[in-house]
């Protein structure tokens, strides 16, 4: 077609980031549109690190950052490296440094510069990553579909598999905030795991439900709730008062639910969750 064309370039933003623009012209280069919607891959999560400051992350290997509230995003090179794997998860601690963890990788980032971890089996996919303060945690399953904990040093940069365990698949790590070596880890068929010693011993909890819980955020020891499944890919929102022995349905029927993210307001936890069709949901977890 002599009429159909593309043009690319890139404008150098304040950040140092080069970041690239596509054009096309249906008219042999009179007038030229922008092409947006760029990114061909999915993405599994997203974090805000400051009201300006982001980053999401998805599958082959994709790694965004956004300086402007998610107004735009510029994507990571990560492929010069040959990282091309499914990434899951990220916690940041600032801009520009954190950690990556996917699909037999994990990934630290100190000062913008991308380090493969050491110490990760290729065949575990990690789900969840999560900071007490000190080292980071990060959760999922083996390749027999077995649950993985693994416990890093502070820079991230070399894991260490907990064995003091067996589980199901996990999905979801978390720490306390008030009391930095209590935490869970939540998964498959209702697998809840507890420990008091910042990950050196976990404890099974019994659940008394067979739900996979996609996501949990505990307030304390006591007080918690968790997205779990009704039928795979319908997560609905549960609360417990127990440490996670009971849990009583919190979500409204027909409302589904893929995530959900609590930071702290004063003295109380409050959190938001978003799901299918669109909904939004904000949820406080009194402490």
């Amino acid at each position: 077609d002599a009429n159909k064309g593309y043009l690319s370039g890139y404008i150098q933003m304040p950040n140092s980031t080069r970041r690239g623009y596509l054009y096309s012209t249906n008219d042999g280069g009179q007038t030229w549109q922008r092409l947006y919607d760029l990114v061909a891959s999915n993405l599994n999560k997203v974090q805000m690190i400051s009201v300006s400051d982001g980053y999401a992350v998805g599958n082959e290997g994709i790694l965004l950052v956004t300086a402007d509230g998610g107004n735009t995003w510029d994507i990571v090179p990560t492929y010069p490296k040959g990282i091309v794997k499914q990434l899951n998860d990220l916690y940041f601690t600032s801009a520009g440094n954190g950690v990556v963890v996917g699909s037999g990788i994990v990934l630290s980032i100190a000062n913008n510069v991308i380090t493969p971890a050491s110490g990760i089996f290729t065949t575990d996919t990690l789900t969840s990553v999560t900071f007490d303060g000190a080292v980071f945690y990060a959760a999922g399953r083996n390749a027999s579909g077995i649950g993985v904990v693994y416990k890093s040093n502070m820079q991230g940069t070399v894991w260490t598999l907990q064995t003091q365990f067996t589980s199901l698949d996990l999905n979801k790590v978390q720490f306390l905030q008030a009391s930095l070596t209590h935490g869970f880890a939540a998964g498959t068929e209702g697998t809840l795991l507890f420990t008091t010693n910042a990950g050196t011993v976990w404890n099974n909890v019994a659940t008394a439900t067979t739900k996979p819980i996609r996501d949990v955020f505990f307030a304390n020891d006591n007080v918690g709730v968790a997205i779990m499944d009704s039928v795979i890919g319908f997560g609905q929102i549960y609360k417990t008062s127990d440490g996670g022995k009971t849990w009583a349905l919190l979500s409204k029927p027909g409302e589904y639910f893929n995530a959900m993210n609590f930071y702290l307001s004063g003295s109380t936890f409050k959190g938001v969750a978003v799901g299918r069709k669109g909904v939004v949901r904000r949820i406080v977890a009194n402490a």
